[in-house]
């Protein structure tokens, strides 16, 4: 039983250290967007795109919600 229980903690140690060495790394770009993105368009669409952020209530038309995923526009292939 105490081997058995050994083995399966191994594996667990095993697992987490590889989800945990597989964590995405910073990327440049992406934290670059999202610079921008808090200081230009926040304010309208949210901190999360949901359409919600403080200056939504005084817009007509309302902020659009990016969350929803209704509106993907790419200008690239697949």
């Amino acid at each position: 039983m105490k081997k058995f229980f050994i083995s399966h903690l191994a594996l667990a140690a095993l697992i987490l250290s590889a989800l945990g060495s597989n964590a995405q790394q910073p990327n440049p770009a992406t934290h670059n967007g999202k610079l921008v993105y808090d200081q230009q368009c926040a304010a309208c669409h949210g901190a999360d795109g949901n359409g919600d952020g403080p200056a939504s209530v005084w817009l007509y038309p309302k902020p659009r919600n990016f969350s929803a995923g209704q509106f993907k526009i790419k200008s690239t292939p697949a």
